[in-house]
């Protein structure tokens, strides 16, 4: 049995004290948000709906200079770099056109390079903007279908979730939790009497789950805005067991680099949806992990009845809990000995159960079981000794 509970309480965290100039004249709707999964990658920026227009005017969010222009089949496409007063950077991706004066040195370079990749830099006397002056127009380079890229960046290197500086997109739709997908943590734990990972359908279960030894747990879960079937990702997620904290994440900031670790977040397991589900664990990977609390690292390990809550926020501070409750099971439990030329195993289990077990050799082939002996809490083998 689970509950659900819609709260309004506000978050730990607030929003970003500096308010930016939206970066383009579109309506503030999105058709992805930060640190989304892409192959190989996570999102990290926003991407803009444009509605299908094209060369869309794009802004400058606040004072600065144009630092840097590139040119190029994928990736960003045509790509402005504008270096704010304060020392963030704002990346626009997907442009169409620049304005005329940087078309015109674009061309200029890609004739004397004799190729269409280029990169430009410039000083900060050179292209001086001011708030909200158009420094491109929107477009489909380097993708397929029009829409700005946006990311903020710090002087550490660091990408900035956008929405963080923005309130406008209008959103207040709870985010949604569809499955959860629990994942053996030792080879003696049983999940619903099984020994691989396990799909718990949230829309539909009313049952104790039944669990014993330790285990991981990964989430498949979504944000939705206002007037659109776009699927966001969330903004903050926290695992709890009896109310103790056992993992969190938050999508506020993190360092480029690490936008490369996508298999950390997003390792490739997809729910009966078909949607990738994200880790509430620390992968156990080497070097530093995206977005996870070096404190706390998600492994469970329940007595009793437990209860399991997963508290999910948007950037907007909607909250969605859901809460699930786990009945522990005692191990099963091995017994070795050895008598008259034979090898007797016995596992013992707390319910009446029993498996099917092979037993191998050192030079890894299977040793033959002389007898087998099923029972309602035990399951014995006699293995005949060499």
């Amino acid at each position: 049995m689970f509950r659900i509970m819609l709260l309004s309480l506000l978050l730990a965290s607030t929003l970003f004290s500096q308010n930016y100039q939206w970066p383009i004249r579109a309506s503030q709707s999105l058709s992805a948000t930060f640190c989304e999964y892409r192959s190989g990658h996570l999102h990290a920026g926003i991407d803009i709906k444009t509605w299908g227009e094209m060369e869309v005017p794009c802004l400058a969010i606040d004072q600065g200079y144009i630092a840097r222009v590139i040119v190029g089949y994928n990736g960003y496409g045509r790509g402005l770099f504008l270096k704010l007063n304060d020392g963030n950077v704002a990346v626009y991706g997907h442009l169409e056109l620049f304005t005329p004066e940087i078309e015109a040195l674009i061309q200029a370079e890609q004739l004397k390079q004799d190729k269409y990749n280029v990169s430009l830099k410039f000083s900060p006397d050179q292209f001086p903007v001011s708030i909200k002056e158009i420094i491109g127009y929107s477009g489909t380079s380097g993708t397929e279908h029009p829409h700005l890229h946006f990311e903020i960046r710090d002087s550490l290197w660091q990408v900035i979730n956008p929405q963080l500086f923005y309130s406008g997109v209008k959103d207040t739709r709870s985010p949604i939790l569809d499955e959860l997908l629990l994942i053996p943590a030792s080879i003696e734990t049983r999940l619903n009497d099984s020994q691989l990972p396990i799909v718990i359908n949230l829309d539909n279960t009313d049952t104790p789950v039944r669990a014993s030894g330790p285990f991981k747990l990964a989430i498949n879960a979504h944000d939705r805005a206002n007037g659109t079937l776009n699927k966001y990702n969330i903004y903050r997620a926290d695992l709890f067991v009896n109310d103790s904290l056992v993992f969190k994440r938050r999508f506020d900031r993190v360092l480029l680099e690490l936008t490369d670790s996508v298999a950390a977040i997003y390792p490739g397991h997809r729910g009966l949806r078909g949607w990738r589900f994200m880790t509430m664990y620390t992968a156990g990977i080497t070097g530093q992990t995206p977005f996870a609390p070096e404190i706390l690292h998600g492994k469970i390990t329940l007595d009793g009845v437990s209860t399991l809550k997963i508290r999910l926020a948007d950037i907007q501070r909607n909250l969605l809990t859901k809460e699930l409750v786990f009945r522990t099971e005692a191990a099963a439990a091995w017994s070795v000995k050895q008598t008259n030329g034979q090898v007797i195993i016995t596992r013992s289990y707390p319910e009446h159960s029993y498996e099917r077990y092979q037993f191998f050799s050192g030079n890894n082939t299977f040793i033959p079981v002389a007898q087998t002996f099923y029972r309602l809490n035990s399951t014995t083998w006699i293995i005949n000794s060499p």
